[in-house]
């Protein structure tokens, strides 16, 4: 594919600038080449979050049980035969 993009500069208003997609591709790759982007940190970060919340629901679900069952505990009545 070899569009080309007219611009306008400032100082050259007569004669547009050509730009070429090769161009503009070429400014990516170098752009990302001085910043790597880092797509490990992600799923470990996430994997986190829903490791947290199950612990946190966990605990939440104890926590309450218990105080429920302190205030009505079912009385068990063992008779032998």
């Amino acid at each position: 594919m070899t569009e080309t993009i007219l611009t306008n500069d400032s100082e050259e208003s007569d004669n547009p600038k050509k730009i070429a997609i090769s161009d503009i591709q070429q400014k990516i790759r170098d752009t990302i080449g001085k910043n790597p982007i880092t797509t490990v940190a992600i799923p470990k970060q996430s994997l986190l979050l829903k490791l947290s919340a199950a612990v946190l629901v966990v605990i939440s679900a104890y926590i309450l049980g218990r105080s429920q069952g302190k205030n009505t505990s079912t009385i068990l009545e063992v008779k032998r035969v």
